[in-house]
């Protein structure tokens, strides 16, 4: 059985959406829907968004130095889809960026936006207005300002609310980097040679680290999307990236394209640019196509869209370099501009292919019950094995959203097919994963490797085999029930886990993306674009046919738990150490004096201390194993120890008596010394099992001061030579004896997945000045 652990990145081609998406926000024009009054927020479930309103002013966000940016905020726990979205629903309140800076807020937002269910349209809403856009109602009329400076550049209501009904169902709408950045080429015929790809980058990394404004936030947020993207795997704008490999989402194109369509329109009004700001009563009118008046809740009723606040519009640049290429090129003046109204015109009817994804589902399912329950066994032990089922529809049933969309689609000579509602048979699958399928993950703070797909046996490409054309992961296709499934199972552990390792629940994130092919999304009305109400009058047009050769990826992801295991009460058992110091000396010395005659002196002294320390460590939830390998404990420490000291000297001289007797004298000195010390405490203790075979066991010192009795007795004799031997004077002294408490430290070499661990070991080593220090160390440690 073959292993998987993440597949390569989906294909690329994608030819129109991507011009549509970029422009779709295109311009900042504003495509009339049906006229309805501003209606107040809509309820939202406190339970799922926990967040406050838009009353109070937020500090505008500020980017965080290069060299201090942290890793992304950890993803919020999974919570069930809120209710759906429908295209005239209000507005929640925004939720609340956690964060001083751009960078910070913007991480916090993505995490809550890519959590899907409740969390995903308060947090897009916060988005919108920290990266300096508004956004207006059906009526014309705006819903919510920016928060701090604008970009003079407005959001639709209804273009909102499909950007978070696509996130509410975790699901997302993506285009390679590199087909992006040439669709965005191919209208022009200046740009067919131009650097898009470095000019889009260079646009978005020049203003992460800005300091003011609404860029440094509009770049960060869409750095974080991809940087915790989970419908495909994750990547850095700001790193070295291979655009090919780079998936935008939805809602990167949405902000890219309103910023550069913005950004032409400015250019090709550089009259009206840099004037005072008039707020949202200065208008630049940008002609649209005249569509049919119909009943829908989407009804584009006249021909006038308009770009708001061309003044504020004129302030801010993103793309300065690729404006700069333009003009290089002869892209000039009022005449060579005015191409950028066409194509930012067409752009904006683009944006409605983007959101036709909605009338897709994508449903997972785990097939048995989860949890799916990981091996405690070490790798290359697997654990349980299920599989996990995709289901791709078409639904037309969200008739909602395909009014809104049918009027401009047919204009464009497109309309959805109604054949093509149920499920879609023989898409392209490719299943991807994120979160618990890498180790990878870790070092974007995420979990390490949890469980990994199954594949078929005779594509081994995780061990560089062939990769044939029906790989069972990088290239299913879906079946008659429009579904596609895939195994999946736990991986061994990396480490020894011991003896009863414990239950720990967490989650993995699959995901799966789907190339849709364009007979399953529409029909082709072919001369529809010259016999639609109002036609396409002033846009550039683009042949119906070229969505035939153009590669959708619609994609989803699926949060579901794994039951992992983690070690157990760690090392249990008891250490010892042993402490023998001895010290041995005698000295003898002769001289002359009085007259010639001699003396003698001579001194000696012997000095013994035995310590004995134990470590006790029960076996219970005390000893807390803290990684694999590693335990530290609290143990029963207990202390026994005795000393003995003994002293001795005595020496000789002449006396000067009366009558000119001259006798000998001596004086004499014994002294003694006796210690005990019985003393229990608590004391930590630390085991280390490397997987190199190392261990190590720190038992430490006791919390408090180990103290015990201590006598010292003291007898002095002497002989003046002249008087005579007088009386031993004895001297008897009590005090409190303090041995010095150790620590224990053994080191050794072990097999890293023993649950044992047992030995002895003996050290002498010699001193100067007669000193001997014998060190005992003994063990038994089971886990």
């Amino acid at each position: 059985m073959a292993h998987w652990n993440m597949p390569r990145t989906g294909r690329a081609s994608v030819r129109l959406i991507v011009l549509g998406l970029l422009l779709f926000a295109g311009l900042i024009l504003v495509v009339k829907l049906t006229r309805q009054p501003n209606t107040p927020a809509a309820a939202v479930d406190p339970s799922t968004q926990p967040r406050a309103g838009n009353t109070a002013a937020r500090p505008a966000p500020q980017p965080a130095p290069a060299e201090n940016r942290r890793a992304t905020n950890p993803t919020p726990a999974p919570e069930a889809p809120s209710r759906p979205i429908s295209p005239t629903d209000p507005l929640p309140p925004a939720a609340v960026a956690a964060g001083d800076n751009a960078e910070e807020q913007a991480a916090d937002l993505a995490g809550q936006f890519l959590a899907g269910g409740g969390r995903a349209f308060p947090a897009l809403v916060a988005a919108v207005q920290l990266a300096g856009f508004s956004i207006r109602n059906p009526d014309g009329t705006m819903a919510l300002q920016p928060e701090g400076p604008s970009q003079g550049i407005a959001f639709e209501r209804y273009e909102v609310n499909a950007l978070a009904e696509l996130a509410r169902e975790r699901r997302t709408v993506s285009v390679p980097l590199s087909s992006f950045a040439a669709e965005l080429a191919s209208p022009l015929s200046q740009l067919q040679d131009a650097p898009m790809v470095d000019l889009l980058l260079d646009g978005i990394r020049q203003h992460a680290v800005d300091s003011v404004g609404p860029l440094p936030f509009w770049a960060m947020f869409i750095v974080e999307l991809g940087r915790q993207a989970k419908a495909h795997p994750p990547y850095d704008l700001l790193a070295n990236v291979d655009s090919a490999r780079v998936q935008l989402d939805a809602l990167q194109m949405a902000f890219l394209a309103k910023r550069l369509a913005g950004d032409m329109v400015a250019a090709a009004h550089q009259e009206n640019a840099g004037q005072k700001s008039v707020g949202m009563r200065r208008t630049l009118p940008v002609f649209l196509a005249a569509y049919t008046q119909s009943s829908g809740p989407c009804t584009f009723e006249d021909d006038a869209g308009k770009i708001v606040d061309l003044a504020a519009l004129g302030t801010t640049t993103a793309f300065g370099e690729l404006l700069e290429y333009l003009d290089s090129k002869g892209v000039k003046g009022a005449e060579g501009m005015g191409k950028f109204a066409n194509y930012a015109n067409l752009v904006l009817a683009y944006l409605q292919l983007v959101i036709s994804h909605l009338a897709f589902d994508m449903q997972f399912e785990m097939q048995s019950e989860p949890p799916l329950v990981r091996t405690r066994d070490m790798r290359p032990k697997v654990g349980e094995t299920k599989t996990l089922v995709t289901t791709v529809k078409m639904n037309l049933g969200k008739i909602e959203w395909i009014n809104c969309l049918r009027m401009p689609l047919n204009a464009m000579g497109l309309d959805f097919s109604v054949d093509g509602d149920g499920p879609v048979e023989g898409a392209s699958v490719s299943w991807t994963a994120s979160a618990g399928f890498s180790d990878v993950a870790i070092y974007r703070g995420g979990t390490e490797q949890l469980v990994r797909y199954v594949t078929n046996d005779d594509s081994r490409i995780q061990t560089g085999g062939s990769v044939t054309g029906g790989h069972s992961i990088t290239d299913q296709s879906t079946d008659s029930e429009g579904r596609a499934r895939v195994q999946v199972e736990g991986v061994g552990q990396r480490a020894n886990l011991g003896r009863e390792p414990r239950p720990v629940m967490k989650n993995a994130v699959a995901a799966a993306q789907v190339v849709l092919k364009p007979a399953n999304m529409f029909r082709d009305l072919k001369d529809a674009v010259s016999t639609a109400s109002g036609g396409l009058s002033g846009l550039l047009t683009m042949p119906a046919e070229l969505l035939y050769r153009t590669r959708w990826t619609f994609g989803g992801w699926y949060d579901f738990p794994v039951r992992d295991w983690k070690a157990g009460n760690g090392w249990s058992g008891w250490v010892s150490y042993t402490r023998i110091e001895q010290q041995r000396s005698s000295e003898k010395r002769q001289s002359i004096c009085c007259g010639g005659q001699t003396t003698n002196f001579q001194r000696s002294y012997e000095d013994s201390e035995t310590l004995n320390h134990r470590w006790d460590i029960p076996s219970d939830t005390d000893s807390k194993m803290l990684t694999p390998g590693f335990s530290m404990a609290t143990a029963a420490y207990t202390l026994t120890g005795n000393l003995t000291k003994s002293r001795s000297s005595f020496h000789t001289g002449w006396a000067s008596c009366r009558g000119g007797r001259r006798p000998q004298t001596s004086r004499g000195h014994q002294e003694t010394t006796v210690a005990q010390v019985d003393y229990q405490d608590e004391a930590e203790v630390t085991v280390q099992l490397e997987p190199d075979s190392s261990f190590l066991i720190t038992a430490g010192g006791p919390n408090g001061r180990a103290e015990g009795e201590i006598v010292t007795t003291k007898k002095d004799d002497r002989n003046d030579g002249c008087n005579g031997q007088k009386p031993t004077r004895t001297q008897t002294y009590n005090g409190t004896y303090r041995p010095g408490t150790w620590a224990g430290h053994i080191k050794g070499k072990a097999d890293p997945n023993t649950d044992v661990l047992r030995g002895s070991e003996t050290r002498t080593k010699k001193y100067p000045h007669g000193t001997t220090i014998t060190h005992i160390h003994n063990w038994e440690l089971h886990r």
